[in-house]
């Protein structure tokens, strides 16, 4: 047992493949031979006659209450690590149901949804988990906006808010986190007109934040395209301007197939493109994004019944 094979637990000697630390066991001074050094009192302990033990055998049955605690560790490191991966498994079911509720308009089931996942996360706290209810929230109350229901998205709103700043203090994918900042600052705008000035500077800071952190995340684009559509004019915005950021959106998506694969922000990004193209007078080119969008997901009801069918018709395209 001389020596730390790769990989072991520090100050601990482990025959044959060692085992991941669990727990983070401070490093401790090992004896020659690799044992772990043991404390001051196991060690006056192992060496009282009086108690009739050995040195050596005082060693051994140290290193089996070491061995022991090693045991119990793993176990519980397994089973935290099987908390998490049962966890990942819900939050990618859960992402699942927005993605169907996204393509067959059901806000209901959305809703049903960033509740079932509010209730997951206060059961066990998780990082993940907590952004995709963030996004989820985004979503649902762009919805709330356009439906004019004000007094929901308010509410909706400031749990997001909430969410954004318990996910900053994480430190996890910032570029994204700053983006979905940005975006929930151009939420408070809409719901909030008299301090546009002040929520549109925000907004814009936090989009900045995102792109600094991470240039090729493309959903810090899609938010910069996003101010620059929807900002008046007076105050600079540009939907001509706001055409080439939406694309160099849709471009990062498609870059990583992971990110376009089920993701209902990924088809939001071409729908918004498709908006700022008919806007600027592109059609031809609107009418190709939209049939890219059908083609990726030929079960998107409101786009095929009911938003692609008036378009068609607003342009008189057979």
């Amino acid at each position: 047992m001389g020596g730390h094979g790769p990989g072991i637990c520090p100050g601990l000697s482990y025959p044959g493949p060692s085992p991941p630390c669990p727990g983070g066991h401070a490093q401790r001074p090992a004896y020659p031979g690799g044992h772990t050094a043991l404390p001051t009192d196991t060690a006056q302990l192992c060496t009282d006659r009086h108690q009739g033990f050995s040195v050596q055998g005082a060693g051994k049955k140290c290193v089996e209450r070491e061995n022991h605690q090693i045991h119990r560790d793993m176990r519980k490191w397994i089973c935290m690590f099987l908390l998490t991966g049962s966890l990942l498994v819900k939050g990618q079911d859960d992402t699942g149901q927005i993605y169907r509720a996204y393509v067959t308009g059901r806000m209901d089931l959305w809703k049903e949804v960033m509740e079932k996942m509010e209730r997951e996360y206060s059961a066990a706290k998780n990082d993940a988990l907590l952004y995709q209810i963030a996004e989820a929230e985004y979503g649902y109350i762009a919805h709330c906006i356009a439906e004019g229901k004000k007094e929901e998205a308010k509410r909706w709103l400031e749990k997001a808010e909430k969410h954004v700043e318990l996910l900053l203090k994480a430190g996890r994918d910032l570029p994204k986190v700053y983006g979905l900042q940005g975006a929930l600052y151009g939420f408070r705008v809409g719901l909030e007109p008299l301090k546009a000035p002040f929520f549109g500077r925000k907004s814009v800071d936090a989009n900045e934040k995102a792109i600094e952190l991470g240039p090729d995340e493309p959903q810090a684009w899609l938010e910069k395209a996003n101010i620059e559509f929807y900002k008046p004019a007076v105050f600079g915005g540009s939907k001509k301007r706001a055409v080439p950021l939406y694309e160099k959106a849709v471009r990062l998506f498609e870059a990583t197939p992971g990110r376009t694969r089920q993701n209902w922000i990924y088809l939001n990004t071409l729908a918004a493109l498709a908006s700022a193209y008919e806007e600027t007078g592109k059609v031809e080119k609107a009418d190709q994004v939209y049939r890219k969008m059908l083609a990726r997901e030929p079960a998107l009801v409101w786009l095929r019944d009911e938003v692609y069918p008036a378009f068609r018709k607003r342009h008189s395209l057979r």
